[in-house]
């Protein structure tokens, strides 16, 4: 005999949507132009070269974002849309916002309060130290430093994006360029 609560419990369970966060540091950029800002250095292509080995990785475990967030920075911007072209993310999918350029992590943390509930798997592409400093608020043991290229990504039992500070949550995987 089969316990009616429980067959619905268990298909609730199954049903239940979780958030997947995809957190991804800026690919290894230029210094060699004297004359540009920060803000304006560009990708060198060892970077591309080590972001393309990081994108083949993604598509082996079937990770696709529904949304890309992206600092202005120009490269985190060549980042995300490497990455989005590569996962197949449509370039109308990546926000470039200004304000993750400086940001802090509780500043990172804060971008997912307003965050609609409908893109179930974010990435956030960024900068040291602050990327770092986020992605520990949710790894036990902490990393020390998050490489260029590399890419943390982090599963939430929950379906709402202002929830994940308190949400129950696993590592789905960490990866730098250089483990592959």
């Amino acid at each position: 005999m089969i316990d009616k609560n429980l067959t619905t419990f268990v298909i609730k369970l199954n049903i239940r949507k979780m958030k997947e966060l995809i957190v991804v540091r800026h690919a290894k950029s230029s210094w060699e132009h004297v004359g540009l800002s920060d803000h304006e250095r560009p990708l060198l292509e060892k970077g591309k070269k080590r972001t393309k080995k990081i994108i083949s990785f993604l598509q082996d475990q079937k990770t696709k974002p529904d949304f890309i967030l992206t600092s202005s920075a120009l490269r985190a911007r060549e980042t995300a849309y490497y990455m989005a072209m590569g996962l197949g993310v449509d370039k109308g999918l990546v926000k470039v916002d200004p304000a993750l350029y400086q940001a802090d992590a509780d500043q990172l943390l804060g971008q997912f309060d307003d965050l609609s509930d409908t893109f179930n798997t974010v990435m956030l592409v960024g900068h040291n130290p602050a990327l770092t400093n986020f992605v520990n608020f949710f790894l036990v043991p902490p990393i020390d430093w998050l490489p260029t290229s590399g890419v943390v990504a982090l599963q939430f039992d929950t379906e709402h994006w202002d929830e994940i500070r308190t949400a129950q949550r696993s590592v789905r995987f960490v990866i730098f360029p250089k483990l592959i």
